[in-house]
């Protein structure tokens, strides 16, 4: 009697206790993989995002490629004045007009006249046909410029232009073309490039030249502002002989506050990985570009190496989604704390 009754009152309250914890366990773990679920698609919606992003700029920096090479074949139309980079800085009657100061460049700047570099040891006279073409292309690099931070601003008055772009700042910096010659023309026109410098030695140059499309890196600003994205397409003859390459550049930073963090993410780690798992923009390491170190989590890595264009793995306790950025060839990744993670994207 007694001794059954009780024995049958251990195992029921047993038996409740465990069904509980089970209970617990199973919402616990299906509030997890939903939240889990939730976290990979917004990161992949977000990666989409991105994409979707470079793809306007990469049809802004294919349209100026095309500007130049027509500009390249024929003979220009009409002579306009052409501005080295030192004139920006030198006595105010070398100056081009319209210089004024610019909160974004830190620094006097122009968006009527772009500042031309050449290399050292490249007379202007032997390339005087070269640097009135490109300065033909002035209006069409100020349209890349407007079209990224607004169609509407294109045709907007020019004081509005200014004011938008020098002033406030646009998604893209510069615009410019380098030729084989060793000469760059960019806007905003400003003087604040190194001396000595040739643009065919910068990082950007041989990529562009030797990729078939639209090529993207990170690397520090000549001028000043730090490291940027730069997205650069080679500029080809009729025959495919190179005359340089055209390209547009972005600031680290407004890539990371624009389009690395997902909204309804607690707060997390977002980055953006090159083809060999390296590590080039990052939220938490603004000079990541520079440092290029892997990606610690070498399960996500072999991931990556294997082919996989996006998922998402428990590390710890750390949750790791990731996807492709096909405009870039590169993959887009957020770490997030596990259990902070549950709580905000869970149902």
């Amino acid at each position: 009697g007694g001794c059954g009754g009780a024995l049958v009152r251990v195992i029921a309250a047993a038996v409740a206790v465990f069904s509980v914890a089970f209970l617990s366990w199973r919402w616990w773990a299906e509030r997890r993989e939903a939240a889990f679920a939730r976290m990979l698609a917004d990161v992949s919606a977000q990666g989409h995002a991105i994409d979707a992003s470079l793809a306007a700029d990469v049809a802004l920096v294919e349209s100026l490629r095309a500007a130049a090479a027509f500009a390249f074949a024929h003979p220009p139309t009409e002579t306009r004045p052409v501005y080295l980079a030192a004139d920006f800085t030198g006595p105010e009657a070398a100056r081009p007009p319209g210089l004024a100061p610019s909160t974004v460049y830190r620094a006097p700047a122009t968006l009527d006249h772009p500042a031309t570099v050449l290399r050292p040891g490249l007379a202007p006279a032997d390339v005087a046909v070269r640097r009135q073409q490109l300065q033909s292309l002035q209006p069409e690099l100020l349209r890349v410029l407007a079209v990224a931070a607004s169609p509407a601003l294109a045709s907007a008055p020019m004081a509005e232009r200014r004011r938008a772009l020098l002033d406030e700042g646009g998604p893209l910096v510069w615009a410019y073309v380098a030729t084989e010659e060793g000469i760059l023309t960019g806007l905003p026109g400003v003087g604040r490039y190194p001396e000595g410098w040739d643009p065919r030695q910068s990082v950007w140059y041989p990529l562009a030249l030797g990729a078939p499309g639209v090529v993207w890196d990170v690397s520090d600003d000549e001028s000043g502002l730090g490291l940027l994205l730069a997205g650069a397409v080679a500029i080809r003859d009729a025959e495919g002989r190179a005359w340089g390459m055209a390209a547009v550049d972005l600031t680290v930073d407004a890539v990371a506050d624009a389009w690395l963090t997902p909204s309804g993410l607690p707060p997390a780690r977002a980055v953006l990985t090159d083809r060999a798992g390296r590590v080039l923009i990052d939220t938490r390491n603004p000079r990541a570009a520079a440092e290029k170190t892997p990606f610690e989590y070498p399960a996500v890595l072999a991931d990556l190496a294997a082919g996989r264009a996006g998922g998402l793995r428990v590390v710890g306790d750390e949750v790791i989604a990731w996807t492709a950025v096909e405009q870039l060839g590169w993959t887009y990744a957020v770490g997030a704390d596990r259990d902070a993670g549950v709580e905000a994207l869970g149902p």
